[in-house]
């Protein structure tokens, strides 16, 4: 598994509650999340088909896990995917 291209951007875009990752202006993924009162829990990440298993999806569900730890919120990972990955990352235990 590789991690994303170097011209890969993770953006959030908080009033649509989302994460994009743009690779050349295109968006080729995203984690979407619902935000309550000091919680957010992360409903669906996707990424597009034919890039899949680079890593891309683990990129935006970390974006989320940082964006958290900067707000002071707690993460419930709905999303299957979002659970295994932050399960296996000690870096993000604070945010669970």
């Amino acid at each position: 598994m590789t991690d994303a291209g170097a011209g890969d951007e993770v953006v959030h875009e908080p009033a649509a509650d989302r994460f994009v990752l743009q690779r050349g202006g295109q968006e080729i993924g995203e984690l979407t999340y619902r935000r309550t009162e000091g919680r957010a829990a992360l409903l669906h990440t996707e990424v597009r088909p034919d890039l899949r298993g680079q890593g891309l999806a683990r990129r935006l569900v970390f974006a989320a896990a940082h964006w958290a730890r900067t707000e002071h919120l707690k993460l419930t990972p709905v999303c299957g995917y979002t659970r295994v990955v932050l399960a296996r990352s000690d870096e993000f235990r604070d945010v669970l």
